[in-house]
């Protein structure tokens, strides 16, 4: 009868670790994959938040030009406001001019000559 078994070497992930010069238990191996899984889950954790943060800067990000951009439109528009104000003031110092000159002019008019005291 012919040999019917097979030498199938190290199917193990223990078996390769003691092959490579590992000296833990079983259980300490079995904890140490735990904690493997633990890291990488908390990785993909970390990733997805890391994702998240970059995108609510990124909007942050975008709301402060919006906002920047609605800021130096108020300036520009106080700023066509004061010289919108400094035409009218000029004009009004004008038109006030005027009126004195139109009153002075109506009274000098209107007044009885006087020559030689009579």
């Amino acid at each position: 009868m012919a040999d019917r078994t097979v030498n199938l070497g190290i199917i193990t992930a223990f078996g390769e670790a003691r092959s490579a010069g590992y000296t833990g238990t079983k259980a300490e191996f079995g904890e140490g994959l735990k904690k493997s899984a633990d890291y990488a889950s908390n990785a993909e954790i970390s990733a997805n938040n890391a994702s998240r943060s970059a995108e609510n800067a990124s909007q942050s990000a975008q709301d402060a030009s919006g906002y920047s951009s609605t800021a130096q439109q108020s300036a520009q528009s106080a700023s066509q406001s004061e010289q919108n104000a400094s035409g009218y003031a000029d004009r009004a110092e004008t038109a006030a001019q005027t009126a004195i000159d139109h009153a002075y002019t109506i009274s000098v008019e209107n007044s009885t000559l006087i020559i030689g005291g009579h």
